[in-house]
């Protein structure tokens, strides 16, 4: 038993180098992240996959780069899992008008995740994902929504989104003045006119 746990622990162990060492090429990225999964189904017990990513994972957490982290947990934990362990304390910290990233927005720490779920494989992570963090907000009264998508998303992306919303056959008007009079408050002038420029644009392009 503990040689087979050495074993796969060593697998893991070099994979998480290797994904280090190919970080930026995102064709070598996804050629490690394969070949991990590769090894964990390999395995028999269930004992031996968890060495496998305990060990994987530990090099990634050491470094202490926000990308290299999250890949970590992309990597080990299933979907459901990924977004039970963050969108709770996302949305906690949105509320509060924290930036999860430490040297940018929070909407940065974001794009990491989709891109690596993208880069990685881990599509389904990126999806369940999005699912929580829609579900969160849903639950949340309209000022507290708006403040949560302002910081999860650029001001431009969000116009859009709140563009496309607008166009739709059965939109409430008032409620999306409501938005963009609450945006209005939680953005920066620079930030609002961004926002506002892809709201307009959006809706002349749409049908």
């Amino acid at each position: 038993m503990l040689g087979a746990c050495g074993d796969a622990a060593q697998k893991g162990e070099q994979a998480a180098h290797d994904l280090i060492a190919a970080w930026g090429d995102t064709t070598a990225m996804r050629q490690v992240v394969d070949r991990l999964e590769q090894e964990r189904e390999a395995l028999t017990w269930p004992w031996q996959r968890s060495a496998l990513d305990r060990a994987f994972s530990r090099p990634l957490l050491a470094t202490g780069r926000d990308s290299l982290v999250q890949a970590a947990y992309i990597v080990t934990l299933s979907p459901d899992e990924f977004a039970e362990v963050k969108v709770g304390a996302m949305v906690d910290a949105f509320l509060r008008g924290e930036s999860l990233k430490p040297l940018g927005e929070s909407y940065e720490y974001l794009n990491i995740i989709h891109w690596l779920g993208r880069t990685l494989g881990r599509e389904q992570v990126v999806e369940t994902f999005d699912r929580r963090i829609d579900s969160a907000a849903n639950a949340l009264p309209v000022a507290d929504q708006m403040k949560l998508y302002s910081l999860s998303c650029t001001p431009a992306v969000l116009g859009a989104a709140l563009a496309e919303d607008a166009g739709r056959p059965d939109a409430d008007k008032a409620d999306i003045a409501r938005r963009i009079e609450l945006l209005r408050d939680l953005y920066s002038a620079d930030d609002f006119a961004a926002f506002e420029q892809s709201y307009r644009q959006t809706l002349k392009t749409e049908p």
